[in-house]
């Protein structure tokens, strides 16, 4: 069922085409999480949790650095880097091998 904020409620896979609810793309993130070598995900505006696009919670965010030096973008656009600890949504952080990204 679409949500009623902003965007589709879909997410699509871009390998598949499949389209999946918000809530099941979520859960289907964090079940790839269990054997994945990077995640990506956003960090929300509190800088505690880390999110998917749609706000479904993949983990809780433990530390969060940015970088003093400014970095500049091919298109002259500029930006510091920040460097992001998360402790993943699943209680044992054994069971997963990835880093963030």
């Amino acid at each position: 069922m679409p949500s009623d904020g902003p965007g589709t409620g879909y997410a699509r896979d871009p390998k598949t085409d499949e389209r999946r609810c918000s809530p099941c793309a979520d859960a289907w993130q964090r079940e790839q999480m269990k054997t994945a070598d990077v995640w990506i995900g956003y960090t929300g505006e509190d800088r505690k949790r880390f999110a998917t696009w749609s706000g479904g919670v993949l983990g809780k965010v433990t530390s969060y650095v940015t970088e003093e030096r400014v970095r500049s973008t091919p298109s002259g656009g500029q930006y510091r880097m920040r460097h992001v600890t998360v402790q993943p949504w699943m209680q044992s952080q054994a069971q997963l091998r990835g880093k963030v990204q």
